[in-house]
């Protein structure tokens, strides 16, 4: 799962997003009539179609850096105290989880997603 997530992290969400507004805006738009010169007006709704696929290509994007983070915030060394000693209170693994490595790793996503929210507005000025 790693490994793809670092595929996906080596291609730029910038250039990700402008390839879907390249390619989506040819969908959103009329067939003009022969001869005629089409103008374009923002009112006509293709904004808010053209702001959902700057939103989805975001949203295809900014989950990479959450999942290299998740692992090295605390949940390997919480699964390790969890899981390590084999020994259980009688609980599901789920209920461990949610119990013992959620915390852990909540508050170093919340920081993280925080200071990424800069760079997603920058995203959809540009």
């Amino acid at each position: 799962m790693m490994r793809f997530v670092d595929v996906m992290y080596a291609f730029p969400a910038l250039l990700l997003i402008i390839l879907m507004m390249a390619f989506f805006r040819s969908s959103f738009a009329k067939a003009a009539e022969p001869g005629t010169v089409q103008v374009h007006d923002e009112r006509a709704g293709h904004a808010g179609r053209r702001d959902a696929v700057i939103f989805i290509g975001i949203g295809i994007t900014s989950w990479e850096g959450m999942a290299r983070l998740a692992p090295r915030a605390g949940a390997e060394p919480a699964r390790e105290r969890v899981c390590g000693g084999g020994a259980s209170n009688g609980s599901g693994q789920r209920a461990d989880h949610v119990r013992h490595i959620l915390p852990n790793i909540l508050g170093p996503l919340i920081v993280a997603e925080t200071l990424a929210i800069p760079g997603y507005i920058n995203y959809e000025t540009f």
